[in-house]
C-alpha cells in the first residue's frame, strides 16, 4: 500500500515532494493573494465550520507520524488561530452549531444517497449506514474520493 501511496503522490505532483515543514505550512496559511491562498480557503472552513482534520497523534499507527508530530488535533486549532484569529473554543463551537444546523449523522432530509469508500479518509465522517429507504448509504469496497 505504501509503495501505491508513494506512486499515486509522484504522478499527481509530477515528481515534486510535498513540504511537510511546519513553518513553510504556517506561512502558506498567512498568504492572502488568489493564486498562493487556494489551500487556505479550505482551511479557514474547517476552522470555522466543522473541522474535518486528518491527524495522526504521536502514539497512533499512522502512516504519517512524524517528530516533532505534525498532524495532531491542538497543531490543527493553532494553525487556525495563527492564520485566521479562530481560538481553539470557537472552533469547537463551530462544529457544534454545524452539527446541529445539518444534524450531524442524522440530517433531516429525504432523497438523499450517501456514498463513501473504504479508502476514503472521510468516511468516518459520513453516513455510512442507511437511515431511510429515501436515504440510502453505499458503500464502495477500495474506493476513495
Amino acid at each position: 500500500p505504501l509503495d501505491r501511496l508513494a506512486e499515486m503522490n509522484r504522478l499527481k505532483r509530477r515528481g515534486r515532494c510535498i513540504s511537510v515543514d511546519y513553518q513553510t505550512d504556517l506561512a502558506r496559511l498567512r498568504n492572502t493573494t488568489l493564486e498562493g491562498g487556494r489551500g487556505r480557503i479550505w482551511f479557514y472552513q474547517t476552522c470555522a465550520e466543522f473541522a474535518f482534520y486528518q491527524t495522526c497523534e504521536a502514539d497512533s499507527d499512522c502512516l504519517f507520524v512524524s517528530k516533532p508530530p505534525l498532524n495532531t488535533l491542538e497543531r490543527y486549532l493553532d494553525r487556525c488561530e495563527y492564520a485566521f484569529n479562530i481560538t481553539a473554543t470557537e472552533v469547537r463551537n463551530h462544529v457544534e452549531f454545524s452539527n446541529e444546523f445539518y444534524g450531524s449523522d442524522h440530517p433531516a432530509s429525504s432523497r438523499v444517497l450517501f456514498v463513501s469508500g473504504s479508502v476514503d479518509p472521510w468516511h468516518a465522517l459520513s453516513v455510512n449506514k442507511p437511515l431511510s429507504p429515501s436515504m440510502p448509504a453505499l458503500w464502495v469496497d477500495g474506493a476513495s474520493h
